[in-house]
């Protein structure tokens, strides 16, 4: 198996696992309830799992009816770790039991309290040992961000925000808005967003503004079409939806008494036209508006009287969970080289949308690369980017040992993509990279084939439609994995880990794209 360079976040970059229960429920010692310490709305917490501390439980006051998500991961070890909620009876209330072996997927426990009471939260070990971060929040348990801006953060930097001391540094002057966001964002319906906002410079500029940009129609400008959710030094939030150049009142500034801080938790739930705005984990009000329904996010600063500076951090988005489609083992029509009968084959099981088309074909490329190293050669034009899409390709290695040579798919840089290959050990692999980290790689030495389409080569068909992606090689599934979309070009990629000069040969590379 071909050995990828890794990176380990400082805090824990791993993914978020949120596993399996599979307790019976027990009663639980009130002794030890009264001592299990708080845990509040919009505040993470840690903890450690060890061999003779294989249970902790956790204390958290619902109303009924409320609604939160349970998110837990693992910063450091080998922790594989579990979660319910029990009431103080020991009757579970709620469990994650629905993991599926077959894939690696980010998931949550979702909770609606019965009742006005105080609840237990027991996070226990399906295996290993380690610490982990958990948090409550509203909305939804299917992460797709997760920032603390501790690592190679390529994506955020930009003409108004920096990286700096583990915190996205943001400025505006004197009457300057300023909007900000991630490279590669993709537009939304449904999800919630949360981020810490700390105050950089003198709070006295109680006219200074800062907070989310939602639902956004990006039009190059610093203050596009979308809802504006902000908040002040002096402890007023207001929502502002900007249109047609204008902007119009929402909700009134209002004043909020956990807002007056240096730091401030900010969280937006967005559900249709239901528009629910948080601080530090409270509910600050609920409004309803249908202007936007779909759009992507981001950050905005203003200063008032002086120029005004926040330190943004802990961002998160999560969006509604998705049924996993049943995916075939075989692609029948695999070695045709027409890719509509390929796309029909998937459509006929509904897994693209009827009415696609081919929007990209490269018949023959031959690439040589250096000694140690690692290259993406776009293919396409510079403009052409793609999210969701069905990418087929013929690899063959030409020479060199320890090579790998593939696909470079949704790639915003090579610290942001996702890489499907075959290598010269016999073996494919699918990987995503995000802000220079190897989240996710999933590796198998692969069967010989009998009969393939060209000598030596290997077909590499993979299908990316939201968050999940899922590989072929030579019509045999491969594996699908969870991976959060970017908008991203289309490359080739060669990764060389040896000290000659490889070459790799593609052919017949063509994406289909459905409306």
């Amino acid at each position: 198996m071909m050995q990828f360079p890794t990176q380990t976040k400082k805090r824990g970059r791993s993914w978020w696992v949120f596993l399996v229960i599979c307790f019976v429920g027990q009663p639980v010692n009130h002794l030890v309830v009264a001592q299990s310490p708080q845990i509040h709305m919009g505040s993470p917490v840690t903890g450690t799992i060890s061999t003779d501390n294989p249970l902790q439980l956790w204390q958290y006051s619902a109303q009924a009816n409320e609604q939160i998500t349970i998110l837990v991961n693992r910063l450091s070890g080998d922790l594989d770790p579990q979660v319910r909620v029990l009431d103080v009876g020991g009757d579970v209330v709620a469990e994650n039991d629905d993991r599926l072996e077959s894939l690696v997927l980010d998931s949550s426990l979702e909770v609606t309290f019965p009742a006005t009471a105080s609840y237990i939260i027991e996070v226990g070990q399906h295996s290993g040992t380690g610490d982990y971060r958990m948090w409550l929040i509203p909305g939804y348990g299917r992460v797709w961000e997760d920032e603390d801006f501790e690592e190679n953060t390529s994506r955020w930097v930009n003409r108004y925000a920096q990286v700096e001391s583990g915190y996205l540094q943001m400025g505006g002057d004197i009457e300057f808005a300023v909007f900000s966001t991630v490279t590669g964002r993709v537009p939304l319906n449904d999800f919630y967003l949360q981020a810490d906002f700390e105050w950089q410079s003198d709070r006295a500029d109680s006219g200074a503004t800062t907070g989310f940009v939602l639902r956004v129609n990006e039009d190059s400008t610093r203050r596009p079409p979308g809802y504006y959710f902000l908040i002040t030094p002096d402890g007023t939030w207001q929502v502002l939806i900007r249109q047609n150049d204008n902007f119009v009142e929402l909700q009134p500034p209002t004043p909020a008494d956990n807002l007056a801080q240096q730091r401030v938790t900010l969280g937006a739930w967005l559900e249709g036209d239901r528009l629910r705005f948080y601080a530090n984990g409270e509910l600050l009000g609920e409004l309803k508006d249908s202007t936007f329904s779909q759009g992507t996010w981001g950050f905005q600063v203003r200063g008032d009287t002086a120029p005004a500076r926040v330190a943004i951090d802990h961002v998160l988005v999560t969006v509604p969970d998705t049924q996993t489609p049943r995916l075939p083992a075989k692609i029948n029509t695999w070695r045709s080289s027409q890719p509509s009968e390929i796309a029909g084959e998937l459509e006929k099981l509904r897994l693209i949308a009827v009415g696609g088309e081919r929007v990209l074909t490269v018949e023959t490329q031959n690439y040589e690369i250096i000694p140690r190293y690692t290259r993406v050669f776009p293919q396409g034009s510079e403009t052409d980017l793609y999210v969701d899409m069905l990418v087929s390709v013929d690899v063959r290695i030409l020479s060199g040992q320890n090579i790998a040579c593939g696909l470079a798919l949704r790639s915003i840089d090579e610290g942001n993509q996702v890489v499907a290959y075959t290598d010269s050990d016999g073996g494919a692999g699918l990987l995503e990279t995000r802000d220079g980290v190897v989240e996710r790689h999933t590796y198998d030495l692969l069967p010989e084939i009998d009969d393939p389409v060209l000598p030596q080569s290997n077909r590499v068909l993979v299908l990316l439609q939201g968050d999940l992606v899922t590989m072929y090689v030579n019509g045999t599934l491969f594996t699908t994995e969870f991976m959060p979309p970017t908008v991203g070009q289309l490359g080739v990629i060669l990764l060389n880990y040896a000290t000659d000069n490889p070459s790799c040969r593609f052919d017949n590379l063509w994406v289909w794209r459905w409306p």
